[in-house]
């Protein structure tokens, strides 16, 4: 088209003859002038999501590399969190997961400090080294059911689950270097609550992001040279993952990736340059909208109606009581003998009592709303005691002997407890 200089290349196909998965991603990408590299993948399997999503906006998942996203005071970086919420989720179509890698958050910061409005927050932080970290936002409206977390002196997890959309998402950081240990043990962590939710379910849909930082990788080629690439191969081919970034995300690199088992999902990936950090973000454009609510030919429950009575919950013996004492007699004749009337009346009257000694059914917004604050209270418990735990084992190494080590262990044991029932102060 005229008044555009775009240069198309095509990348080799996603698997070879054999079926084995390559580190490649089939799709086709160009350069459109203004600094932003999309990559337009062809769909050639119609998924099944689409059909009853049409009509309504596509949902594009965004990865970036914060470079410190720390709301401090004293941060020169607490800019940033607010330009995310203003410039990514303060639309008509906000993205459904937002992955964010190098949050180098602390302790000390709050979940509240790093929240952003229809969000759940996630995170994984580097316990004793400055840098490193994941945050990842969920969006209200996707009901999380499992979450997951790994973190070590070097490198970081954060895995969610929505059950309402079978989606399994993480987000992961691993610093430079080839010489990086713990990042098998991210790999066999995620690939633990994988295999666990195959188990439980039908296989969910994957999406694995963040910052691997592999420079050396030839992501159409397929090469792997050193054992955490190949480590990485292994992953990628039991899992039947396909890297869909085939844009450089740093200078000439491609450092930041989204790995997926459902390619064909991804209809667009865009890489564009960004303030927020020497990185560029990626945004992968789904063929369907993952926060819209699915459509439905049912009509709503009328509320004064024996839909809506919760019966499991209902006073029978109250039910009964009044039921006995009705004069059916008196209503049938109010109805002049007219077995219609009577008929109605009678249905009227069993409605009346019922709806005055049962509850309502929950709507399933409702408990949509429970669960979400329910899994959001046990993730909060389950970093206390992570917190709690490595104290304990700091005061087990310097003094055995502290008086202070049962008491905390006494929290642990409360806190498992509370973990249990979702409980939280």
């Amino acid at each position: 088209s005229s008044g555009i200089n775009a240069e198309w290349r095509t990348s080799s196909p996603t698997r070879d003859a054999s079926g084995r998965a390559n580190l490649s991603s089939a799709d086709v990408s160009h350069d459109t002038g203004d600094g932003t590299t999309a990559q337009h993948v062809p769909n050639n399997d119609a998924s099944e999501k689409t059909l009853d999503r049409t009509g309504t906006e596509l949902s594009s998942i965004v990865l970036l590399n914060g470079q410190s996203v720390s709301p401090a005071a004293t941060s020169t970086s607490r800019w940033k969190l607010p330009f995310i919420q203003k410039t990514l989720t303060e639309c008509s179509n906000p993205p459904p997961f937002i992955a964010i890698t190098e949050s180098w958050l602390k302790g000390y910061v709050t979940d509240a400090q790093v929240s952003i409005d229809n969000y759940q927050v996630f995170r994984s932080d580097r316990p004793d080294r400055v840098g490193g970290g994941c945050l990842l936002y969920v969006h209200d409206q996707l009901v999380v059911t499992k979450t997951d977390h790994y973190e070590d002196k070097s490198n970081n997890m954060i895995l969610c689950y929505a059950k309402s959309c079978n989606t399994l998402f993480a987000v992961v950081y691993r610093p430079p270097g080839q010489d990086t240990p713990g990042f098998k043990s991210v790999l066999d962590r995620i690939q633990e609550n994988i295999d666990s939710l195959s188990e439980d379910s039908t296989s969910p849909d994957i999406y694995i992001s963040g910052d691997f930082n592999y420079p050396n990788i030839d992501w159409d080629m397929g090469n792997e040279s050193e054992p955490l690439e190949r480590d990485l191969q292994e992953f990628i081919d039991r899992n039947f993952l396909t890297q869909v970034v085939n844009s450089p995300t740093r200078e000439n690199n491609v450092l930041d990736i989204v790995l997926t088992n459902v390619p064909r999902y991804v209809t667009e990936v865009k890489v564009t340059p960004t303030s927020l950090s020497d990185h560029h973000m990626v945004q992968l454009q789904l063929g369907f909208n993952l926060i819209a609510p699915a459509s439905s030919s049912e009509n709503p429950v009328d509320p004064n109606s024996f839909r809506a009575v919760n019966y499991h919950k209902g006073d029978f013996e109250a039910i009964n009581r009044d039921l006995s004492e009705v004069d059916w007699m008196v209503l049938w004749s109010l109805c002049g003998d007219n077995l219609d009337y009577f008929l109605e009346l009678f249905r009227l009257t069993v409605l009346q009592i019922t709806l005055k000694h049962s509850p309502k059914k929950e709507s399933i917004e409702g408990m949509a709303v429970k669960k979400r604050k329910r899994n959001k209270n046990i993730y909060v418990l389950k970093r206390k005691r992570r917190k709690i735990n490595a104290r304990i084992r700091a005061l087990e190494a310097q003094n055995p002997a502290s008086t202070i080590i049962p008491k905390l262990k006494e929290k642990v044991a409360l806190l498992c407890y509370n973990i249990q029932d979702g409980i939280i102060e």
